[in-house]
């Protein structure tokens, strides 16, 4: 956490809470005292995968690190995870905002597209979600979502119409047919908020996720696109398929909250 070393320069013993579900931040007498300043850690829902064919990974939701000043309670808000694309071609869901009261926010990530005969491109978040490619024939892959760090799996479209836009992290990948490589989620950050794999047509062309992101599924034998960890914001994999048997994406991982003081 870059800002740490700053905040502790004023000596003090370290004290730290996680929140992994919605509640209230009580700050001590002693840090009120202090001047209340607090580096907070907050992360985003992951959004899920679209289902196949071949669906395009969940983006991560926003990574967010500030130093914030408190003067009382903060309600800390974490975001779900989205929901993956359930139907061929369906898109995932975004994935839940984070807050710490009104002092830092962070955006759920992108949910992936649904591969339906065509590239489509993921959907817009904390970071982009992979694009779907549906493959009438041959073989495929969905794009991998965006992570905090890096971009999803899968050439990016010079145009930027295939791919999931990053509002605060990095766009999903673009799903391809008859090429080579999977498509693997974009890194995180410290174990967290990475993008979820892209599906595949078979095992050898589904991605896999990154820092909690979920892996894509693929039909041949029936394996399903798995949910980005709890609490890591990752996106959700891509659902895999050939023709005639399409599987769901996973759903993001929750989001994530570390508040971090000295008294």
């Amino acid at each position: 956490m870059q800002n740490l070393s700053s905040m502790m320069s004023g000596g003090g013993k370290l004290r730290y809470q996680r929140f992994t579900a919605n509640g209230t931040f009580v700050p001590s007498t002693k840090l009120l005292a202090s001047g209340g300043q607090c580096l907070v850690l907050l992360i985003g829902g992951g959004g899920g995968g679209g289902a196949g064919n071949a669906g395009g990974g969940g983006g991560a939701g926003q990574h967010s690190e500030e130093l914030v000043t408190v003067a009382g309670n903060v309600a800390v808000t974490i975001g779900g995870g989205g929901a993956g694309g359930a139907a061929e071609g369906a898109n995932g869901s975004n994935g839940g905002n984070s807050s710490f009261g009104s002092l830092l926010n962070a955006i759920g990530g992108g949910g992936g597209s649904g591969g339906s005969y065509g590239n489509r491109p993921g959907l817009a978040g904390g970071s982009g979600g992979g694009s779907g490619y549906g493959a009438q024939s041959g073989i495929g892959s969905g794009g991998g979502g965006g992570g905090a760090s890096s971009a999803g799996g899968g050439a990016l479209d010079g145009n930027g119409n295939s791919v999931g836009a990053g509002l605060f992290g990095c766009p999903g990948g673009m799903g391809h047919q008859n090429a080579a490589g999977r498509n693997h989620g974009g890194g995180g950050i410290n174990g967290r908020a990475g993008g979820g794999g892209g599906g595949g047509t078979s095992a050898g062309w589904a991605g896999f996720g990154t820092a909690g992101g979920g892996n894509g599924g693929y039909p041949s034998p029936a394996t399903a696109a798995t949910s980005g960890r709890a609490n890591s914001g990752g996106g959700g994999g891509g659902g895999g398929s050939i023709i005639g048997v399409s599987l769901p994406g996973g759903a993001g991982g929750s989001g994530y909250c570390m508040v971090v003081w000295t008294e």
